[in-house]
């Protein structure tokens, strides 16, 4: 009896090795890019893709994408600035920055923070949807990386690859 249920055993190990190895074999997926040319806010998206950030409304217009979509705010005007990523914008109220997950800075329109320029820590920031490129150079950790882009304005911690280097060379050993 021992023998015959160790030969169970065996053969369902047997089976499973074997139908696990079947499974493995999948077809291989292709995995590939493509340029997509995008709008911006404010553009119409019938034709073409929103940019990162946006999303397309109901009358096909490029928005700042919301990120709390059940909150509702209400049209009290209090400027705040706000964060997300790399961006500072402006946003109607403190619930407005919210809703577009964004961390509120401080009350008012958003400012350059002037303490960006030469700090090795700083990342350059764009402030405000503009159609004006912006070149700068930042410290990633590692080495100084020249950056370009697209805002109203923005912070930058360098102006040169050499004040860049000469800055932070060795400041995160």
């Amino acid at each position: 009896m021992k023998k015959s249920i160790f030969l169970a055993l065996l053969l369902t190990l047997s089976l499973t090795a074997c139908q696990k190895e079947s499974n493995d074999t999948k077809e291989e997926i292709n995995v590939g890019s493509e340029k997509v040319e995008t709008v911006g806010l404010g553009d119409s998206c019938e034709e073409k893709k929103c940019g990162d950030g946006f999303e397309c409304n109901e009358e096909k217009i490029c928005v700042e994408t919301v990120v709390v979509k059940d909150l509702f705010c209400p049209e009290m005007h209090d400027p705040v600035c706000g964060k997300k990523g790399n961006f500072k914008n402006g946003y109607l109220n403190e619930c407005e920055a919210t809703r577009h997950g964004a961390e509120v800075l401080y009350k008012g329109f958003c400012n350059k923070d002037e303490t960006a320029k030469g700090n090795c820590e700083a990342r350059i920031t764009r402030i405000g949807y503009c159609d004006t490129l912006h070149t700068g150079v930042e410290f990633d950790g590692k080495n100084c990386v020249a950056k370009t882009v697209t805002a109203c304005d923005a912070e930058i911690p360098f102006t040169t690859l050499r004040a860049c280097e000469e800055k932070c060379e060795g400041f995160f050993k």
